[in-house]
């Protein structure tokens, strides 16, 4: 050991604070990303579709950090007005001031190694990923029938065996919709919020 170094204690190490109540934006599952980190093995593969101002992916990159765990975030959101934001800006577009990659990148600052952006569609971006190679998706980009069943078909043979995919805003007919014409087999849950797909062992 060199004489200036010094051991810290790993509680000091994975100590980072939520700053995520700071970005604007709408986030309701803090306790599955909580869960799911904390049963993730080492060098886990999260995805999450959706990720618009960073409120959710401040919190999912303060939790890997806390966790110690080698765990790969990445971010999918083309960050432009499409589907369901671009008819969301035009009734309130103060919303949607600073949306974009830069000022994501800005807000995420404090969790910089923690996540990657991928600037994308999900769709093109599906391609990215080989297939089994997903363990935990989070669905929260394009609320309707059409984008959240596209969002299935192209991540589900993505998914590793055993992994789980989560889905935000379940109270609305479209996505429940979508996720029964997909995944009936696999025997979604719902719980009014949030939609959940177990993927076989």
């Amino acid at each position: 050991m060199n004489a200036g170094s010094k051991i810290i204690p790993e509680e000091i190490i994975f100590n980072m604070e939520h700053f995520y109540q700071n970005i604007e934006g709408w986030f309701s599952y803090e306790y599955i990303y909580k869960d799911i980190v904390e049963q993730a093995d080492e060098n886990s593969l999260f995805v999450e579709i959706g990720s618009f101002k960073g409120r959710s992916s401040a919190f999912m990159a303060v939790e890997i950090a806390n966790s110690g765990k080698q765990i790969q975030f990445d971010c999918i959101d083309p960050m432009t007005l499409l589907g369901h934001y671009a008819d969301s800006a035009v009734e309130k577009p103060e919303e949607f001031v600073g949306y974009s990659a830069d000022q994501f990148h800005k807000r995420m600052e404090p969790v910089k190694g923690y996540y990657n952006l991928k600037q994308m569609t999900s769709l093109e971006a599906a391609s990215h990923y080989a297939d089994g190679s997903i363990d935990f998706l989070m669905v929260d980009g394009d609320h309707s029938f059409e984008g959240v069943k596209q969002d299935l078909l192209h991540f589900l043979p993505k998914m590793r065996a055993g992994g789980l995919i989560a889905g935000d805003d379940a109270f609305v007919p479209e996505i429940v919709r979508a996720v029964e014409s997909v995944a009936r087999d696999l025997n979604p849950v719902f719980n009014g919020v949030h939609f959940f797909i177990s993927i076989p062992e």
